[in-house]
């Protein structure tokens, strides 16, 4: 993601994860789409120049140990 890309299927496979763990995060992928922040197609990721602000929190939407707090103010903050 560091590039601007990922391949979820193969971080999933160098990291262990089990095959498909990425599907689970579709509807918030298919947020940040509708809004013009990433293009992905099967199980890659793409983040334009229009999504580059947000990429930190476009990335935590995979973050398996991220604790949501309410008493923060942003996550990308």
């Amino acid at each position: 993601m560091c590039r601007g890309t990922i391949d979820l299927a193969r971080a999933g496979q160098d990291f262990g994860a089990p095959s498909g763990w990425h599907l689970r995060h579709d509807a918030a992928l298919r947020q940040f789409a509708e809004d013009g922040l990433v293009t992905w197609r099967d199980a890659t990721v793409t983040v334009p120049p229009r999504g580059a602000p947000v990429i930190r929190v476009i990335a935590a939407t995979f973050d398996t140990y991220l604790v949501p707090n309410p008493k923060q103010h942003a996550l990308a903050v």
